[in-house]
């Protein structure tokens, strides 16, 4: 996540999203702009993987994150569902189940069940 590109007819201009993120009033006023828009899913998946990814790498807790973003971002049945590619959203899919899988706290393992 390190630049995007965005065309006006006059000129084009590059995003860094990892300023936007670090800036609190970069960050505060491109949530105003996509409030507006009606648009705030993208930024807000944006802020919550940031929180995410400085979790313990494959703890309990970082894999229960990585099922709620993406039950709140990224599954078809979400209402905060950012725009990816559906190759995308199955190989995701697949390395969370994995992920779960492979989780081996016997009371995780136990909520997994009890959620269908």
């Amino acid at each position: 996540m390190t630049a995007a590109t965005a065309s006006s007819s006059s000129s084009t201009h590059v995003i860094d999203f990892e300023l936007v993120l670090k800036v609190e009033k970069i960050s505060e006023a491109f949530m105003r702009h996509l409030k507006r828009e009606q648009n705030t899913h993208p930024l807000e998946f944006l802020l919550e993987h940031d929180r995410y990814a400085r979790l313990e790498h494959r703890s309990v807790e970082q894999v229960r994150e990585a099922r709620r973003l993406f039950d709140s971002y990224i599954s078809p049945t979400s209402h905060k569902q950012v725009n990816l590619p559906s190759s995308s959203y199955k190989e995701i899919e697949s390395k969370l189940k994995e992920l779960e899988a492979s989780n081996t706290e016997p009371t995780f393992q136990y909520q997994l069940l009890n959620r269908s």
